[in-house]
């Protein structure tokens, strides 16, 4: 399962270099992908 704190650590630092709005819907896109991979699996 992907650690949230990682994901978060990384999404501090894509905020500070992009747009805030942009990365935050990447990253719950993301999250829902593999959220629903892990539970497909």
């Amino acid at each position: 399962m992907v650690d949230i704190l990682a994901w978060s650590s990384g999404a501090k630092t894509f905020a500070t270099r992009y747009r805030t709005l942009p990365v935050l819907v990447g990253i719950t896109i993301a999250t829902a992908a593999t959220h629903a991979v892990s539970v497909g699996v």
